[in-house]
């Protein structure tokens, strides 16, 4: 129970704020311009980082896939933020990471390839210069699983000390202090 009522809370925390800022996009979807696709583009990505892998972040993350395909500025990167933002244990959305990956890469490619023009450097082929910017994209470590699950338990010795560190058994307060070494350490390494 000391567990599940804040766990409670964040959660509708959570769900609250993701569902504020999709409003906020759905306001400036209303309008046309620039701006406000950039607004909108950034509403939606406060809205994905809000790392629930259901509900109103998972819809955030739909849309600006969508505005994606559509060609706004700065969608697949909010997008990749977002996903990677809030992996820990496991990958949400891996479609969708790949897909903004490539077409990251791709936008990225061009950029060089513009400014090789411009700077008269020999050209290189699209494509090539394409793998190489998604190869340096893909190049993120994957979250440890095994260091994941030991924050997770340290988090459950932290709060099984501190419960009954408070409730007058004063020996539980280093089981307590232990876990939480454990918790940070999994969490800051995984």
């Amino acid at each position: 129970m000391v567990v599940l009522l804040p766990l409670c809370v964040l959660v509708a925390r959570l769900w609250v704020d993701a569902n504020h800022h999709l409003a906020e996009a759905a306001v400036a979807a209303q309008h046309a311009d620039e701006q406000a696709t950039r607004a909108r583009v950034e509403a939606l990505g406060r809205a994905a980082r809000l790392g629930l892998p259901f509900g109103p972040a998972a819809t955030a993350r739909r849309e600006l896939a969508a505005l994606g395909r559509q060609g706004a500025d700065g969608a697949w990167i909010e997008l990749r933020a977002s996903i990677l933002a809030t992996r820990w244990l496991l990958t949400t959305d891996a479609p969708l990471l790949d897909e903004a990956n490539h077409a990251i890469a791709e936008l990225r490619a061009r950029r060089v390839l513009d400014q090789r023009r411009t700077s008269r450097i020999p050209d290189v082929d699209v494509q090539q210069q394409t793998a190489i910017e998604l190869a340096l994209l893909c190049n993120v470590r994957e979250p440890s699983r095994g260091l994941g699950v030991l924050a997770l338990a340290g988090l459950a010795l932290f709060v099984f000390g501190i419960a009954r560190a408070c409730g007058g058994q004063r020996r539980y307060a280093l089981v307590g202090g232990v876990g939480f070494v454990l918790f940070v350490v999994g969490l800051a390494h995984a």
